[in-house]
């Protein structure tokens, strides 16, 4: 006696197979996608910012190259950011005119932003090296 497999459920079996593929691809990959490389500037802007709260309005990965320091490889992502801070930074040292107020405020910045008067928008133009770990792309520290 011969089974077969009614039509739709091949289709379903091919589709499933051909997702899996796509998904073991996609995480084999030699390249951080967009997503690997904001969630690295975001953990970037967590850990020097602290608690200073933050949104991300816009990432954009414009372009990767693999760079080899003694031996070991990197991928250096290079990525166009918004980011709005809604407290913004150090506040208290903006004045109306957005000047620094005060001498305690002279060396204020931070991660090489002056400060920022409440609802500030900052663009950032930069690059991130990452490494290829076994529980994915990590930010270099």
């Amino acid at each position: 006696m011969q089974t077969s497999c009614p039509r739709t459920v091949r289709t379903g079996l091919r589709l499933a197979v051909l997702a899996a593929m796509a998904v073991t691809l996609v995480a084999c990959s030699d390249k951080p996608s967009s997503s690997q490389a904001r969630r690295a500037f975001d953990e970037q802007l967590k850990s020097r910012l602290g608690a200073t709260p933050y949104r991300i309005q816009r990432f954009e990965k414009t372009n990767g190259q693999i760079q080899s320091v003694y031996g070991t490889e990197f991928y250096v992502v290079s990525y166009k950011a918004t980011v709005t801070f809604p407290q913004g930074i150090r506040p208290e040292c903006v004045s109306a005119g957005g000047r620094f107020v005060g001498w305690n405020c002279y060396n204020a910045g931070l991660f090489g932003l002056p400060p920022q008067p409440a609802g500030a928008t900052v663009k950032f133009d930069s690059t991130i090296p990452l490494r290829k770990t076994e529980r994915g792309w990590m930010r270099v520290t």
